[in-house]
């Protein structure tokens, strides 16, 4: 949303660059697609995408939350 931006980035990283707009979703997508929803949406349809296998059952051995937290995260990355 910053004025030149794209040519800013294009000067530092000597690679073509442009801004990203949101895509691919239904329902309110007049409120939601302006650039700064990009990562969100795109985290969103990654979500729906992705076949996932969750295992609701808990145990003591799944750790605490906040490690199932941070795997999840570990799990996103290529």
């Amino acid at each position: 949303m910053l004025k030149d931006l794209s040519k800013f980035t294009q000067g530092i990283f000597g690679v073509a660059a442009r801004i990203g707009y949101p895509s691919g979703l239904n329902g309110m997508v007049e409120e939601i697609s302006d650039p700064s929803f990009a990562c969100v949406q795109g985290l969103i349809k990654h979500a729906i995408d992705d076949e996932v296998d969750v295992d609701t059952t808990k145990s003591k051995s799944s750790g605490t939350f906040k490690n199932r937290v941070v795997e999840w995260f570990k799990s996103l990355i290529p």
